[in-house]
């Protein structure tokens, strides 16, 4: 089992461990709903270095990733990240990345966890740009809130505010991207393994240590995906609801199912698997993530649903215990920052 350079400090901090895609991970600190709304309402410090970072560099490299990637990289300027898919032959989700574009001969491709593996193989084998898996040479620290930006420009300095809504900037070793994946502003900081704990000390002195429990409440919220859960090899980008980062890629035929939020009615709580069903309580979809969540304090989902049943008019339930419970469908994200 791998353990992150932060490992120790979780411990310190009495951090409830799992595994998670290899690694041990922290779940929770002090308890996930106090967790999520430090998030929603300050700050929130997260430690996401089982993420993994791969190079694809040289002469050849936007030509490489315009093949690689759903995204465009020549429509982004060097300094900007872009989010993209990667895709198989059957215009299956291979992993959803975000990409760091520094040069037109250099791009960071920052890949999900459990993919780190897979994604590597498959992007060396489909480019013939220099591509290496730099993974193991990083830690990376999400820090997300509304407070985010002021506690990391006190640290970092007043140039961290300079960057832009998925924008970049090499601040000394480090790598400081204005992305997240919790709905809220803040950062993502890439930072040597050597330099991890003291960025870490830092800034938790001054924000929530937040496990992987809170970070997929305040995903959910955010209306993103999970890989694994929503996305997968056997989803396509237009049936995900993401044919926006995806416009070049047409569906080979007629698309019957899309992923939609649900926004429970009564007390039930829709959770993965469970069954969604029109009022006669025939299956017309899946539930992929769904949970009661801290901040909207209703119990809200995504699903699968069959195309004739996405109009948000159409009756449909969730099949909890046996029990059809109401459910209202409602465009994604659920929860949207004041601007």
């Amino acid at each position: 089992m791998k353990t992150t350079p932060l490992y120790h400090r979780h411990l310190e901090l009495g951090a409830q461990m799992t595994e998670f895609a290899g690694y041990q991970m922290p779940v929770r600190y002090t308890g996930d709903k106090l967790e999520h709304m430090a998030v929603r309402q300050k700050a929130g410090i997260f430690d996401v270095s089982h993420m993994g970072e791969v190079w694809v560099t040289g002469p050849h490299a936007e030509q490489a990733m315009s093949q690689l990637n759903t995204q465009d990289p020549s429509r982004f300027a060097p300094g900007q990240a872009y989010y993209g898919l990667l895709l198989n032959s059957q215009g299956g989700i291979i992993d959803d990345v975000i990409s760091y574009k520094f040069s037109p001969e250099k791009f960071l491709i920052c890949v999900n966890a459990a993919n780190r593996e897979k994604d590597f193989n498959w992007i060396k084998s489909h480019c013939d740009a220099e591509v290496e898996d730099a993974s193991d040479s990083w830690c990376q620290i999400a820090i997300q809130g509304p407070e985010a930006v002021g506690i990391t420009a006190r640290y970092l300095g007043d140039q961290v505010l300079a960057i832009k809504r998925f924008g970049f900037a090499q601040i000394g070793d480090m790598i400081v991207a204005r992305t997240g994946y919790t709905g809220e502003d803040g950062f993502e900081i890439f930072v040597p393994n050597a330099q991890a704990v003291k960025l870490w000390d830092a800034l938790a002195s001054q924000a929530t240590p937040c496990g992987l429990a809170a970070r997929d409440t305040l995903r959910l919220e955010a209306g993103m995906c999970l890989y694994g859960h929503d996305i997968n090899d056997h989803t396509n980008p237009v049936e995900a609801g993401l044919g926006w980062c995806a416009k070049n890629w047409k569906a080979p035929g007629e698309v019957h199912r899309r992923l939609v939020g649900l926004v429970m009615q009564g007390q039930g709580i829709a959770r993965p698997d469970y069954e969604v069903c029109n009022q006669v309580g025939q299956k017309i979809g899946q539930v992929t993530s769904g949970t009661k969540t801290p901040y909207l304090n209703q119990a809200i989902a995504m699903a699968y649903i069959d195309r004739p049943y996405c109009d948000g008019a159409s009756e449909v339930y969730v099949k909890i215990r046996g029990r059809l419970e109401p459910a209202k469908i409602t465009q994604l994200p659920f929860y949207r920052r004041p601007q």
